[in-house]
């Protein structure tokens, strides 16, 4: 079973207690940190992932930390669809970051696990 198909099926048997299972199969590391679930906001066809990230420059080094949300709705062509809601944030992070926090956590619910 995929991560996002036991996400999924948590969140149909319990939604409030579904939290701490779901953070879990999220990425974390390598810039990815403070992930929080949006109970308040998130439905049973709407799960958001307030999440931050912490930016590298060139040499390594922090160089800025972004507070973005993940929108994840089901989707009959691919299990799921992905949004990543930036906070109206427009600087070059955005576009040199795009592609690589929609794989990362694309990867992360698509990973194969036990039940």
């Amino acid at each position: 079973m995929k991560a996002y198909q036991q996400i999924a099926r948590r969140i149909n048997n319990n939604f409030d207690k579904a939290e701490e299972s779901m953070l879990e199969h999220f990425p974390s590391g390598s810039g990815f940190d403070d992930t929080a679930i949006l109970n308040s906001k998130s439905t049973k066809d709407k799960l958001i992932i307030n999440f931050g990230y912490h930016c590298m420059n060139e040499n390594g080094y922090y160089d800025g930390w972004l507070n973005l949300a993940v929108i994840i709705t089901p989707s009959l062509s691919w299990g799921y669809n992905l949004k990543i809601n930036w906070h109206g944030y427009r600087n070059k992070y955005k576009y040199l970051l795009n592609e690589y926090l929609w794989d990362t956590i694309d990867y992360a619910l698509q990973k194969e696990i036990e039940e």
